[in-house]
């Protein structure tokens, strides 16, 4: 817009001047003034001249204040943009703050994720882990379980062998004579060791039978070892109308320190 009017003024200073180096012709004073425009069409008769340039001069300032106003006008349009330029500057790097800060954001969420996806891995990894010792645990105990059944199991088998006995001695006709007495295994003979184990004890009888008594044999005292479980058996191995021999067994990894029976016969 500066452009244009810069050659506005320039153009009409151009036409000033051209204007001002014309020939101006004055007749003497005893001359009448013959204007004729097809002679001589640029002298000029009388004032008119002088007029023309006055009225020109005129329009010349008018023109500069015009063009003095519209560069104030420009002046005032270029604070204004330069003011919107500032305010355009300041939304920019507002802006680019609050990217920065969305993306400070941003990186803190995702790493508060990370952190709770490895927290939860790792309670997962741990009650997997609780979760498998307690399978464990639950199998050792349904194994023991099972273990004490079969030992239950057996002792209610040798109960009932020993009722069979009993009722088969009351339905004697006659019981002869009896003896009785005690045996104890040697100290710690079964505290060592695995798996099944035994000891064989021997008692003798004071007076002979005359036939096979029927031996009955029972518990009497048992010395455990405390952190295993309680695991004994006794049965007749042979017998004969001078002596008894009365087996004692453990068995997995019980330790006896001692144990002794009742023993009694009768024929």
């Amino acid at each position: 817009m500066v452009l244009p009017l810069r050659c506005m003024v320039t153009f009409l200073v151009t036409f000033a001047s051209l204007c001002s180096a014309q020939s101006v012709y004055r007749p003497p004073a005893d001359e009448k003034c013959a204007c004729s425009p097809v002679m001589n069409p640029v002298v000029n008769c009388g004032t008119t001249g002088n007029d023309d340039i006055q009225v020109l001069k005129t329009e010349m300032a008018a023109m500069a204040e015009r063009v003095q106003q519209q560069q104030g006008d420009i002046q005032q349009l270029q604070t204004e943009g330069a003011a919107k330029d500032q305010s355009i500057q300041q939304l920019r790097d507002e802006i680019n703050q609050l990217q920065n800060e969305t993306a400070a954001e941003n990186q803190r969420s995702q790493n508060k994720t990370q952190q709770l996806q490895s927290e939860m891995v790792s309670k997962d990894q741990r009650t997997q882990t609780e979760i498998q010792e307690l399978k464990t645990e639950m199998a050792a105990r349904d194994e023991r379980i099972q273990q004490q059944q079969d030992d239950l199991q057996q002792l209610l088998g040798e109960s009932e062998t020993k009722d069979q006995r009993i009722q088969a001695l009351e339905q004697r006709t006659y019981i002869e004579h009896c003896e009785s007495g005690v045996l104890d295994t040697p100290y710690n003979v079964l505290a060592s060791g695995s798996g099944s184990r035994y000891r064989d004890l021997t008692a003798t009888f004071s007076t002979p039978f005359r036939t096979t008594p029927v031996v009955t044999v029972g518990i009497r005292k048992l010395d455990i070892y405390r952190s295993r479980n309680t695991r004994i058996s006794t049965t007749v191995t042979s017998k004969s109308p001078r002596s008894l021999t009365v087996r004692i067994i453990t068995w997995a990894d019980t330790r006896v320190h001692v144990a002794g029976i009742y023993w009694m016969a009768c024929a």
